[in-house]
């Protein structure tokens, strides 16, 4: 039987410094399926890093946390997580060396399209 997924986690983020993709793998670890690795939820291609989770739980906090870690001047990206319990989304926007945080429904969601 599969677990419901109550959280998804997308994300795109270019220009990062060296060892983001490692160390978000290694943050992700313990939040993946079994028959998932963590190689699969966080991808690298060139200087793209991308996450792609569903499922019941992500550390957030741990995730942002390297990125942050990992920001240089030229990071560009996004990383959005919707949260299907509380019906949320929450978009965290890089850009010129900054994280900024939003979150409002998910009843709203093309409203956050552009933020």
């Amino acid at each position: 039987m599969s677990q419901p997924i109550l959280l998804k986690v997308y994300a795109s983020i270019a220009g990062a410094a060296q060892g983001l993709a490692d160390e978000l793998r290694e943050a992700v670890q313990d939040a993946v399926h079994a028959d998932e690795s963590p190689a699969e939820t966080v991808t690298q291609d060139g200087p793209l890093v991308l996450v792609s989770f569903e499922g019941l739980y992500f550390p957030v906090e741990e995730a942002a946390a390297c990125i942050k870690r990992h920001l240089t001047r030229e990071t560009t990206g996004k990383m959005d997580v919707l949260d299907l319990e509380n019906w949320t989304i929450t978009r965290f926007t890089l850009q010129g060396g900054f994280m900024q945080e939003r979150s409002g429904s998910l009843n709203n969601a093309l409203d956050f399209n552009g933020f």
